[in-house]
């Protein structure tokens, strides 16, 4: 009787999304039995407070508890807890994880900004037969990573950019051009410490909600479906045409534009600046999109460091 294969649970709590990926391993490759997402934006007021809201620890206890539901009917073996930006600015992140220990039984681990990206790099590429000539880059709601294979060696850099901060610090009235402006050093300030690496002759891969949202609007799709937005491109004109866009359109009407935006409507465009600003100063032509990322290269390691 053949052995049935360990099915493990990796739950990637953001600044803005909690995902949960449940996932086997077979011959080598992680495939996807379940995908979920929630946006209970986790870093909200982060940036500002340096410090998880009291509302918080009960809206994330609720979405564990629904993601350990859905483990259980899908017959996990293990569940794996990543916490990223947000809990590593937050100075209560202790007295939270606890909490979450105590309510739930799930551990979180709180991931440095180095093995945040190494996680989104080998998730990104991880249909890829090579990862070599590849940019990821992870624009998150606290944080953004770049990554890469850098004469063989991986060199990632985590930056305190990203559309929830982006958008509590500058946007929170309007996109003006003051403000704007004001963004745009700020982002630029960040870039100062990728100045070291030669990014000319290679592909631009990007991941997370930001990128994957912005190629649903490309496409016109009214839900998302991961199955066309994987692989699919971005190009720099793209971006500035559906940014321009977003900056004209109020909240309620961004949010019309499909199912995918609830949650993040009133980010979507500080992200998109984000991106902009990265392809415009790195002279990027156009940007993949995976759909995959972070959850997927924890459990890639998970599995090839035969915890089981």
């Amino acid at each position: 009787m053949q052995e049935k294969n360990k099915r493990i649970a990796v739950i990637d709590l953001g600044t803005n999304t909690c995902l949960l990926l449940i996932s086997e391993l077979v011959s080598g490759k992680v495939i996807t039995v379940g995908d979920f997402q929630e946006a209970p934006r986790l870093g909200k007021g982060v940036d500002k407070e340096k410090k998880i809201s009291d509302s918080m620890f009960g809206i994330i206890k609720d979405v564990f508890l629904r993601y350990k539901q859905i483990c259980a009917e899908n017959r996990c073996d293990h569940i794996f807890a990543f916490g990223t930006s947000a809990l590593r600015d937050a100075l209560n992140r202790d007295e939270f994880v606890e909490y979450i220990h105590a309510e739930t039984g799930i551990e979180i681990k709180i991931t440095g900004g180095k093995k945040e990206a190494r996680f989104a790099f080998e998730g990104a590429l991880i249909d890829y037969p090579s990862k070599n000539n590849h940019i990821v880059l992870d624009i998150g709601g606290g944080s953004t990573e770049v990554s890469l294979l850098n004469n063989g060696r991986f060199t990632s850099i985590s930056m305190d950019i990203g559309s929830v901060r982006l958008k509590e610090k500058f946007f929170e009235e309007s996109y003006s051009i003051e403000n704007l402006e004001k963004a745009e050093q700020f982002i630029l300030h960040n870039f100062i410490s990728l100045a070291y690496l030669n990014l000319q002759n290679y592909n631009l891969v990007g991941v997370a909600g930001t990128v994957t949202t912005l190629s649903a609007i490309n496409m016109d799709l009214n839900k998302f479906e991961a199955g066309k937005v994987n692989q699919s491109t971005l190009r720099l004109s793209d971006v500035e045409r559906i940014f321009t866009r977003l900056t004209e359109m109020r909240e309620v009407q961004i949010k019309s534009l499909g199912e995918y935006m609830t949650g993040r409507s009133d980010i979507i465009t500080a992200g998109a600046f984000i991106l902009l600003q990265f392809m415009k100063h790195f002279k990027f032509e156009k940007i993949t999109v995976s759909t995959k990322g972070l959850r997927y290269g924890a459990a890639l390691e998970i599995f090839s460091s035969h915890f089981f």
